[in-house]
């Protein structure tokens, strides 16, 4: 669809979003948690209305996963939960299940001075770096990119699609 894609080893993206999102979690079990991953442009961060509603909508998602699966979840910002909860994923029990939501690169991003590239780059190098290291310890790791252009709607749908699983 025109606001996001999915990306997993053991998923076939012809199928629907609630097709992906069902199979992938169809694993989980009551020892089992789930580590929503955000890799964010600066609307997260931010104190504007747009930033807040994207908040509360990845908490909404965080809920709607404990609630119909019956697990723990976590939901951490990208690149900063590498230095917490990141570092659970990859060394701890191997009982996680992790979604990595990546956002599209902004009309306006920052370049770093002395290098050849900008702030997005660097973050989302960031998240590949991560879902690299995951996917090497076997952990379940699914990658969801959500298009810049649809940020706000990408994730409100998105939002949708876990609250009917």
């Amino acid at each position: 669809n025109d606001e996001m894609e999915i990306f997993s080893t053991k998923l076939s993206p012809q199928n629907s979003i609630n097709d992906c999102l069902s199979t992938f979690l169809s694993s989980v079990h009551e020892n089992s948690y789930v580590g929503l991953m955000a890799y964010s442009s600066s609307p997260f961060i931010s104190e504007d209305s747009i930033g807040n509603n994207i908040e509360s909508l990845f908490e909404q998602i965080r809920q709607s996963i404990s609630k119909s699966y019956g697990v723990a979840t976590t939901l951490g910002y990208g690149p900063r939960y590498l230095h917490s909860t990141g570092q659970l994923h990859k060394g701890g029990a191997n009982n996680g299940h992790f979604i990595q939501i990546t956002v599209g690169k902004p009309e306006f991003s920052i370049e770093i001075p002395t290098t050849n590239y900008d702030f997005w780059t660097l973050k989302m190098a960031q998240a590949y770096g991560d879902l690299s290291a995951l996917q090497e310890k076997d952990r379940p790791v699914m990658r969801i990119h959500i298009h810049y252009k649809y940020l706000e709607l990408g994730i409100q749908k998105l939002a949708e699609e876990f609250e009917l699983l």
